[in-house]
């Protein structure tokens, strides 16, 4: 997150992490932002790799899950998480599959199933999606045909 002394807030995203976004979307894999602050940056990358479901200015992320969990009929073992901070952590003791960027802090390494080599911001996302869809084994036929690479 960057903010200048006009107050204006931009962010820069990672071309890799938006490339396994869309891989997972490939698998099957619907991708959620689910994020505690509000950003009209984090829209329009939302809107750039067809991320249908952004939650912004979530203040209680476990609480946000939890009702958004029932009301898609999902059950732990059908979600994911990806968080780096100690506002994740309620949240991502819902989910089946836990992962993290290599600069999560240490609590939220201590209950992730997988931790990225990668920092948040690049590459880590694209990580953990690879860990996830490996270990469906999925990664290679998806990213494939995403981006129609012949056998």
């Amino acid at each position: 997150i960057y903010i200048d002394s006009h107050g204006l807030e931009t962010k820069r995203f990672c071309v890799q992490d938006g490339a396994g976004i869309l891989v997972a979307r490939q698998a099957g894999v619907e991708a959620i932002i689910l994020t505690g602050r509000k950003s009209v940056c984090v829209e329009q990358r939302a809107k750039e790799l067809g991320i249908k479901h952004v939650y912004q200015d979530v203040k209680n992320k476990k609480l946000f899950l939890t009702d958004f969990m029932i009301k898609n009929n999902l059950i732990r073992r059908e979600m994911a998480y990806c968080g780096d901070d100690l506002n994740d952590i309620a949240a991502m003791e819902l989910c089946g599959v836990v992962t993290c960027p290599n600069n999560a802090a240490i609590e939220v390494k201590s209950i992730s199933n997988f931790i990225a080599d990668k920092k948040g911001g690049n590459g880590a996302v694209r990580e953990c999606i690879e860990y996830i869809l490996n270990r469906r084994g999925e990664w290679t036929q998806s990213y494939k045909k995403m981006f129609n690479i012949d056998n």
